[in-house]
């Protein structure tokens, strides 16, 4: 791996946390403006976007733990 490349995965990764941070965000104002009496199908969206969002930093997390363990191994290698 070259370290081009693995600044392509931090990058990559820190931009997926962000969008799931923004979709999780957008989703917790949502549900609490909501009245839910008239917006149980707004409220449902939310909830959906809210576990999509946290997915999202999950995996661009576990994306950058593997950029950096194989950077690691690859230092440790050449040293």
């Amino acid at each position: 791996m070259q370290v081009g490349s693995s600044t392509n995965v931090y990058n990559s990764g820190m931009q997926g946390i962000q969008r799931g941070e923004a979709q999780l965000n957008q989703a917790a104002q949502t549900i609490a403006s909501a009245n839910v009496r008239d917006n149980d199908g707004d409220i449902d969206k939310a909830m959906l976007d809210q576990k999509q969002g946290q997915r999202q930093v999950e995996a661009s997390t576990r994306a950058i733990q593997a950029g950096n363990e194989t950077l690691g191994s690859l230092i440790d290698v050449k040293v």
